[in-house]
């Protein structure tokens, strides 16, 4: 009796054992198959779109409305030259969330036009995406890009000041783009 009473119990705990190891792998398939939720913890502006030349280009972030233009507050992107759309990334440092973005489109003035298909914003779980013939409506272009009428290529020249050409092309984010900012991210 004592062996039939033994072998019951071994039995059941061998079949509870196999139960729940079947529930967890279950539990594990499905954690497997559901997608996860993309988590960016430092703010990231990509830009996608065609530059044909080498460059670099510069993102200067503004964490109030009366932050001057500086080199501390910025990063860059290296730009390869390609006929492809690429990802032009900006990644600001942690802990650092912009009001506005002042985006300086390269430094090589050879560059004579690019392409922007899209503005991608991203901060923690949270994207928005501008297309890219929607770019003027949230940015500000200065005197040295100018907008193709196809409306997501721009020219980019030099201004004159003075008697010098300079050569700075950058687009600025405007009220609607805070607003973006504010109330989206």
């Amino acid at each position: 009796m004592k062996k039939i009473s033994f072998l019951l119990v071994f039995a059941i705990l061998f079949s509870c054992k196999k139960d729940s190891k079947s529930e967890v792998k279950q539990d594990s398939n499905i954690e497997e198959t559901t997608p996860k939720m993309k988590v960016v913890e430092n703010f990231t502006l990509t830009l996608k779109g065609i530059v044909e030349k080498d460059d670099k280009f510069q993102m200067f972030y503004f964490e109030t409305d009366k932050d001057p233009v500086s080199e501390k507050k910025s990063v860059w992107a290296k730009v390869t030259p390609s006929k492809e759309e690429q990802e032009i990334k900006f990644v600001l440092p942690k802990d650092v969330y912009p009001m506005n973005v002042r985006i300086d489109l390269g430094v090589n003035n050879k560059q004579e036009n690019i392409t922007i298909n899209e503005c991608v914003l991203q901060y923690k779980k949270y994207d928005y995406k501008i297309n890219g013939k929607e770019l003027v409506k949230y940015f500000t272009l200065n005197q040295c890009v100018k907008m193709v009428s196809d409306s997501i290529n721009y020219n980019l020249m030099p201004m004159k000041v003075g008697e010098v050409k300079k050569y700075d092309p950058y687009i600025v984010g405007n009220k609607l783009f805070e607003n973006i900012l504010i109330e989206e991210l």
